[in-house]
This record gives structure tokens, sequence and C-alpha cells, in this order.
């Protein structure tokens, strides 16, 4: 069996704990990789003024792997992200919600209630928390409705001039009810000699003609 996509691997599992990876049977070489692509991660989260490069030579130097595969990493890494830019909206919802928290932490040592509902409200409002759950859409496919018609100008041609009494002029010249008996003689003939000459002359097909 081959090993997961990467990518698919670690959307699923990038926070959970090694043995919850190990008893959904991940392969110990792609839990390594998730856990490096995690610190990864994280580490731009932290600091996400750094450039590919500075990422790059981070996890070659701290995880020992070799350029293409750092830069493989990245790639995931930013997917991840959601962004290929310095920063992202991930990264700002979550250095807002780490200030929202460090905040409401405050507010409750202090005994300031009405700071830590109004903080918690905050915190709502940037995950979306305040709404409600978006209902599925209906797949439903409804077809358009196509309306026939005889003018031609509707898929770019032009029109003929009377057209109608030209049809009409057409029917009178060329149509007849009448069904008329043709004499005939049946012939008889040998395809062999007219399509396959050899055949007769009993040569063969192979023999070349003169």
């Amino acid at each position: 069996m081959g090993l997961p996509a990467i990518f698919d691997a670690a959307q699923e599992y990038l926070f959970e704990d090694e043995d919850k990876m190990i008893s959904a049977g991940l392969p110990a070489i792609t839990i390594r990789h998730i856990i490096r692509i995690r610190e990864g991660y994280n580490y731009w989260l932290r600091y996400p003024s750094l450039r590919d490069k500075d990422i790059v030579e981070r996890m070659m130097k701290f995880d020992g792997v070799a350029k293409t595969q750092a830069y493989a990493d990245l790639k995931v890494i930013k997917s991840l992200l959601g962004a290929l830019q310095q920063t992202s909206k991930d990264y700002n919802r979550y250095r807002a919600s780490e200030g929202i928290l460090a905040a409401i932490d405050k507010a409750n040592k202090t005994g300031k209630i009405d700071a830590v509902i109004k903080g918690w409200a905050v915190y709502a409002k940037i995950h979306n928390l305040d709404k409600p759950e978006r209902e599925e859409q209906s797949l439903e496919i409804i077809p358009q409705p196509f309306k026939p018609v005889d003018d031609p100008t509707v898929i770019g041609i032009k029109p003929l001039v009377n057209v109608r009494e030209q049809i009409r002029k057409m029917k009178e010249k060329y149509w007849s009810e009448e069904v008329q008996d043709v004499e005939f003689e049946q012939i008889e003939f040998n395809e062999d000699e007219i399509f396959n000459p050899k055949k007769q002359n009993g040569k063969g097909s192979s023999e070349s003609l003169p």
C-alpha cells in the first residue's frame, strides 16, 4: 500500500498527537513528516514576516532535510496556511485569538466580569460563532427552459426572403403523389470477373499486375 498524500494527511492530523496518528494507521515516515510540517507551520505563524528562503533554511538546518524536500514541505505549509502572502487571514485570526484570550485571562484574575463577557463576545465574532451554521445548499439542477422557434436570426443566420413562398413553389415543381413503375431488365454478371480478374485466371491474389 502506498503512502498517503502528505497534504491530505497533514490537513487531517496536523494538530493531533502522535498516538492518535499511530492508532489511525499512519506509517511512521508519514507521522514524522506531519510533525515536521506542523513545526514549520507554527513557526511561520509566530514569525509571518519571514520569507520563503528563511523557512527553507530553517527546515534544512534544524530538521536535516534536503533543499528540495524543504521546498516541497514549504508548499504544503503555504497551502495549509491558506495564503501565499507574508501574512494571512489565518494568521491574523490566530493572533487576534491569542490577544483576546490573554485579555480574558487577565480580566478573570482582576475580577472584571464585564470585560470577560466582552472579550468572549469579540472572540465569538472573529470565529463566526455568533452566526448560525449554514444549511447545506441544495444541489438540485434546474434545466434551462427552451422554447422552439422558427426564426433563424436567434442563432445568427440571415433569413431568406419569402422563404415560405419559395418552399411552396419548390413543392409544386418537384413533389408528386403519383408513383410510376419503371421497366428494367435483370442483368446476370459474375462479380469476380469484374472486381477480381486474378481469381478468374487462377493465378492467385499475390501475382503482380503486368
